[in-house]
C-alpha cells in the first residue's frame, strides 16, 4: 500500500509541473521576454518556455490564433531545457503573419508534438516556423504536423541548411491541403524514430534513417539525397 502512495504522488507531481505558455504580445520580440507570455497550470518555474526543466522538458507553447496583429517570436539561446510541446495557430481575422525564428548555433527541443494549425482559409493570415540558417536546428520527439484547409497558411522552413528531427510522423497533409515545406541545399531531415510516416507531397534535400526505422514515404515526395 505504501508503495502504490508513493507512485500516485510522484504522477500527481508530474502533472501539476506542466505549464502552458501562451504568448500575449504582438510585434517583434525575443523568446525569454517573460512579460510577453502568460503562465496558465502547473508549477512550472520557468518565466520563459523551457528556462527550468518543468517536471521534464514539460512546458507547453502555445501561439494563439488571437494575437491582434503580426507577430515574430525570435530564438536567439538555445533554450536550457526541452519544451513539451508547440501549437501555432493562423488569425481568423485580418493580415497577420505569426512566426517563430529558430536563431543561428540554436536548437529547439520539443519532448512531444509540434502543430501547425490553419485557424482561417484567409491567404493573408499564415503561421510560420523557421529553421533556416545552417546551423540552426528542430528536435521532437513526437510528430510534426502541418494542419490545413483549401488555402495552405502553414510554412514549416529548413532551407539554408536547416536540420530537422523527428521521432514520430512527418505530416505535411493533415488537412485537405499540403502545407509548405520549404527546402535547399544542405537542408537535412532526419527520422529517428521506429514506424513512421512522411506525408505531402514535398521535397527532402537530404534524409536520413536513423536506428533501423521503418519510414514510408509519399508516393508524391522527392528526395535529393538519402544518408
Amino acid at each position: 500500500m505504501k508503495k502504490i502512495c508513493i507512485l500516485l504522488t510522484l504522477v500527481t507531481l508530474n502533472l501539476q509541473a506542466q505549464t502552458t505558455f501562451t504568448a500575449n504580445t504582438t510585434g517583434t520580440w525575443n523568446w525569454t521576454t517573460a512579460a510577453n507570455w502568460t503562465k496558465t497550470g502547473g508549477s512550472s518555474t520557468s518565466t520563459y518556455p523551457g528556462e527550468t526543466a518543468g517536471g521534464g522538458g514539460a512546458d507547453i507553447v502555445v501561439i494563439p490564433n488571437s494575437l491582434g496583429a503580426t507577430t515574430t517570436i525570435d530564438i536567439t539561446a538555445t533554450p536550457p531545457n526541452a519544451i513539451g510541446g508547440l501549437t501555432m495557430t493562423s488569425a481568423t481575422a485580418g493580415t497577420r503573419t505569426f512566426a517563430i525564428n529558430v536563431g543561428a548555433t540554436v536548437t529547439l527541443t520539443v519532448n512531444g508534438n509540434v502543430d501547425l494549425v490553419q485557424g482561417s482559409a484567409n491567404s493573408n493570415r499564415i503561421v510560420q516556423l523557421n529553421v533556416n540558417t545552417s546551423s540552426s536546428a528542430l528536435v521532437v520527439s513526437g510528430n510534426v504536423t502541418l494542419n490545413t484547409g483549401a488555402a495552405v497558411r502553414t510554412v514549416l522552413d529548413i532551407s539554408n541548411g536547416g536540420q530537422l528531427t523527428v521521432g514520430g510522423n512527418l505530416d505535411f497533409f493533415a488537412g485537405t491541403a499540403a502545407g509548405t515545406f520549404t527546402t535547399s541545399t544542405g537542408s537535412l531531415v532526419t527520422m529517428n524514430g521506429t514506424t513512421q510516416l512522411l506525408t505531402g507531397n514535398v521535397t527532402y534535400n537530404i534524409l536520413r534513417i536513423m536506428n533501423g526505422s521503418t519510414t514510408t514515404l509519399d508516393a508524391t515526395a522527392t528526395i535529393d539525397s538519402v544518408i
